[in-house]
């Protein structure tokens, strides 16, 4: 086996642990979110005060975030997300296989960098990296002709 098949291998492994820890992301948020809209609706029957609890500390993190993100971010990673146009973003989104199926993909598309999960954050990035491989040596399509 040379090195590139090796390579290959390595990526695709790599690429299955993100796609598992997406997965195990969403599936996550999605019991929360379910958690909440019960609590709302007034139907608490099965939802533990443990429940309660972690949807109070999801909403307080939520909060924190949002407060702490409010333009005091001033990594490069931040910058350069909030440099990309909306539409672009939601493209990368997409590409990553984030937000399928999902009615507003501008709310994803407008979250800070670091409101994302982790396995969010490296997905996009990968897709960002394979971008700029492709793009960089394009000359004929850039023409102003």
């Amino acid at each position: 086996m040379n090195k590139a098949e090796r390579l290959a291998i390595a990526d695709d492994q790599i690429e299955r642990i993100r796609a598992r820890e997406i997965e195990r992301h969403k599936q996550r948020m999605e019991g929360i979110d379910r958690m909440a809209k019960r609590l709302r609706s007034g139907s608490a029957k099965g939802i533990t005060a443990r429940d309660e609890a972690l949807l109070r500390l999801c909403e307080l993190s939520d909060e924190y975030t949002a407060q702490s993100t409010e333009g005091r971010f001033n990594d490069s990673a931040s910058r350069e997300w909030k440099s990309i146009p909306l539409n672009w973003r939601a493209n990368m989104l997409l590409r990553a296989g984030l937000g399928v199926g999902l009615d507003s993909l501008d709310v994803l598309a407008s979250r800070n960098w670091y409101e994302m999960p982790p396995p969010e954050r490296s997905a996009i990035s990968k897709q960002v990296r394979d971008a700029k491989q492709y793009f960089k040596g394009l000359m004929a399509l850039t023409a102003r002709v």
